[in-house]
């Protein structure tokens, strides 16, 4: 189901936009993270007849009314990032344990060693030294893409806790790596040139049901800041002016109604979606967001294997230079910053 008529680039790759984050907590707290300078999203050179659709008629006709991947045994349970902006490293460890839950039921990633990590070791653009509180002041899935993709982990809970002080952290646990995550696609919003705010081609929701459908969970940003109905457990922001929160979209519900909200949407469906802020919040730790909602970006799959079938990474990286794009067929029209090569042994 669409609310207007959408589409994303069929490119060879992809990359994403970095955007500053402020990050919401339970409870009433809030904060601010500046970890990367605001980017407005550039207007493309190209027109939407150019975009081949990401989702065919015929897939999205196909897909079910209802659908929530916890009935499949695919989702992990539901976790606790306290009081801490990591809101992030959750959404994007959720959604690779959805890609290994299959083979290992009991999956359980480490949410610390990707944050720690993402910011403070070699290759990282700071220190404990200069600010000891940057790897809990907020982040972005971009982040996680850039730390896996240069082999800083995923590890296993067991490994790395989230419960482990700073300061007990072992610096050379930087380069583990219990599993590789193979693929990452993101779903960014672009603009076409000399359009609206509102004309923005955005990703539709066919495109977010159908990476569902195939096994995935869906990592998104959002914007958490008193559009939540406590009775319901339902979440719209009719605004989209900016994204403080990062969640997994874990199944979807068309005739979810569109009286739960707070402020009504123009029509009923909700994403189901898990937190991080422990099962106890929510209707046990989840809740419902409506296909409206128009802070939902960066909607974002990954998937991993058990490491040992690669030995070499050979790379290029360019994390926190905040103009990552699009990129395709016209070299003149596409860029990408991040190359990433991995060679199996033998």
């Amino acid at each position: 189901m669409n609310r207007k008529k959408r589409f994303t680039a069929g490119l060879a790759a992809a990359a994403f936009t970095v955007t500053t984050l402020s990050f919401a907590l339970p409870g009433g707290m809030n904060g601010t993270a500046s970890a990367a300078e605001d980017t407005d999203v550039p207007a493309a050179s190209y027109s939407a007849e150019d975009i081949t659709p990401a989702v065919t008629g015929s897939e999205a006709a196909s897909l079910p009314g209802y659908f929530d991947l916890r009935e499949q045994g695919l989702v992990s349970p539901v976790k606790n990032q306290g009081a801490y902006g990591t809101c992030w490293t959750f959404s994007a460890s959720g959604a690779l344990e959805t890609s290994l839950i299959k083979n290992e039921p009991f999956i359980d990633l480490s949410e610390l060693h990707l944050a720690y990590f993402s910011f403070y070791g070699d290759n990282t653009p700071e220190s404990p030294e200069h600010d000891p509180e940057k790897f809990i002041s907020g982040g972005h899935i971009s982040y996680a893409a850039a730390s896996y993709a240069r082999w800083f982990g995923p590890v296993k809970e067991s490994l790395l806790p989230y419960s482990t002080a700073m300061e007990d952290i072992d610096p050379h646990l930087q380069d583990h790596q219990d599993y590789f995550v193979t693929d990452m696609s993101i779903l960014n919003p672009y603009t076409l040139k000399d359009t609206d705010a509102d004309d923005m081609l955005r990703f539709s929701d066919d495109e977010i049901k159908q990476m569902i459908y195939e096994g995935n969970s869906v990592a998104v940003n959002i914007c958490y800041e008193n559009t939540y109905n406590e009775e319901t457990f339902a979440q719209y922001d009719p605004s989209g002016k900016k994204t403080n929160h990062g969640v997994l979209i874990v199944g979807w519900d068309d005739s979810y109604s569109r009286e739960n909200f707070l402020t009504e949407p123009p029509g009923d469906g909700a994403w189901i979606v898990k937190n991080s802020w422990g099962s106890s919040w929510g209707d046990n730790g989840y809740f419902y967001m409506s296909y409206y909602d128009r802070s939902i970006s960066d909607a974002c799959c990954l998937k991993a294997e058990k490491a040992g079938r690669y030995q070499t990474n050979y790379q290029h990286d360019e994390l926190f230079l905040h103009s990552c794009r699009f990129a395709g067929q016209d070299e003149q029209k596409f860029r990408i910053h991040g190359k990433y090569f991995y060679c199996p042994e033998g």
